[in-house]
């Protein structure tokens, strides 16, 4: 709708409804064939009636179907550019491989000096190594759990058929419902949910693929409280 005082360049092209004193300035789109408030038509100065021909729907998507047409294009041009570089280019392109292969066989056969072996083993010693460094070590370390090491003994009944009975039961899968079906290629571990090797009880292993396996070695408890809740779940309810 037009402001007070404003008229258009053309009216003719316009067509004016009256109803209750109120004037409605409407126009006919040239695609859909239908009358609309010139409210929904941009706004184009070149024209006579200074909007455009098409509404503002059917702009849109003539705009959509030329966008598609140039990447269409655009993408053609890319693979002639492609195949007409690799046509001129074929012969350099064979040199630098050649270059890199020969630059490779130069080096085969070659061994570190006594004195170059000295500086790097300098350079990679001591405070210049971060993993060398004492406060990585000991109760200083942020995943110290008091001494415990992948050493300490398991229980008797922790058997090879013990764990392939444990499998079975879980059905030879990774009970952690955040992988399942991510990790069917790695090996399967039998987890104690409560750290304690000499627990070999059935409530408290459980089957988990390597990845799991590693994380549950973090944040302790959280994992205990997680797996605890997963077997009273398949087994208990």
């Amino acid at each position: 709708m037009f402001k007070k005082g404003y008229t258009p360049w053309n009216k003719k092209e316009l067509i004016i409804y009256k109803n209750n004193n109120i004037e409605l300035l409407m126009k006919k789109c040239s695609k859909c064939k239908r009358e609309k408030v010139i409210d929904k038509f941009y706004k184009v100065k070149r024209n006579s009636d200074g909007l455009s021909c098409y509404c503002k729907l059917c702009q849109d998507e003539i705009n959509k179907q030329y966008r598609k047409r140039i990447q269409r294009r655009n993408n053609r041009k890319k693979v002639v550019y492609i195949n007409d570089y690799f046509l001129k280019n074929r012969k350099s392109l064979k040199q630098s491989k050649e270059h890199i292969r020969n630059r490779f066989k130069l080096r085969e056969g070659y061994r570190h000096s006594k004195e170059t072996k000295q500086k790097i083993s300098k350079a990679n010693s001591g405070e210049n190594n971060h993993f060398s460094i004492d406060i990585y070590y000991g109760e200083d370390n942020p995943n110290w759990k008091g001494g415990i090491t992948k050493y300490n003994p398991y229980c008797k009944e922790f058997t090879e058929d013990y764990k392939e009975y444990i499998r079975e039961r879980d059905g030879n899968k990774c009970l952690n419902p955040d992988c399942y079906g991510q990790c069917n290629h790695l090996t399967l571990h039998i987890h104690h949910i409560d750290y304690n090797k000499m627990n070999c009880v059935p409530k408290n292993l459980i089957t988990l693929c390597h990845s799991c396996n590693v994380k549950a070695n973090f944040n302790r408890e959280w994992h205990q409280s997680w797996y605890e809740a997963i077997m009273y779940r398949r087994y208990n309810s």
